[in-house]
């Protein structure tokens, strides 16, 4: 249910976002493989890691590092059986849609461990874990009713499944940095 549009069918401007690799060498790219894989593997995240940690100096919770991400996706040659366009763009947008969800998962439940640890000494009403849990399930209906407001009412054409795993995806990597910046001051 968390990606059920991710497993279905991302804004207009992803079309750009898968566009060309810019500075990431082609070497460092993930391959077809790996992306089909049902062992995901995220060889990008150190680098991920390292621009998430320097726009947290400058004061960010790491958004610029979102966009990142896409440009290690394989790129496909003309003699190539890999996908093109707009099945390159979906299967991408899965893939690191995956890498965003294990990383928003992972801080949620840090933090739900940690409330919970702390929520010992204090009386219910105030108990921060429960919060967190209805704050969660609210975000999680508003990026899906968001997603699907991306989509609903547009005439199809093929690039609109994209236009909904962008959607999915982004919204899915901005929460996972929130909840980790929350984390790391709490926690870390």
């Amino acid at each position: 249910m968390i990606f059920r549009l991710f497993a279905t069918a991302l804004c207009v401007s992803c079309s750009v976002a898968f566009s060309a690799v810019s500075e990431t060498a082609s070497s460092d790219l993930v391959t077809w493989d790996e992306i089909l894989s049902s062992e995901r593997t995220y060889p990008f995240d150190t680098e991920v890691e390292k621009c998430i940690a320097q726009n947290r100096l400058e004061r960010g919770i790491g958004e610029p590092c979102i966009q990142q991400v896409l440009n290690y996706c394989p790129e496909t040659t003309a003699a190539s059986d890999a996908p093109r366009g707009a099945q390159r763009a979906m299967r991408c947008s899965i893939y690191f849609g995956f890498y965003w969800n294990e990383r928003l998962e992972r801080a949620y439940i840090d933090l739900i461990q940690h409330y919970v640890e702390v929520d010992a000494g204090i009386p219910e009403p105030g108990h921060r874990g429960p919060q967190l849990q209805s704050a969660q399930k609210i975000w999680r209906d508003w990026r899906q009713a968001k997603c699907d407001f991306v989509v609903t009412g547009q005439t199809y054409y093929p690039w609109i499944q994209v236009e909904a795993l962008d959607c999915q995806y982004r919204m899915t990597a901005r929460r996972a940095l929130e909840l980790e910046a929350l984390r790391s001051k709490l926690i870390d």
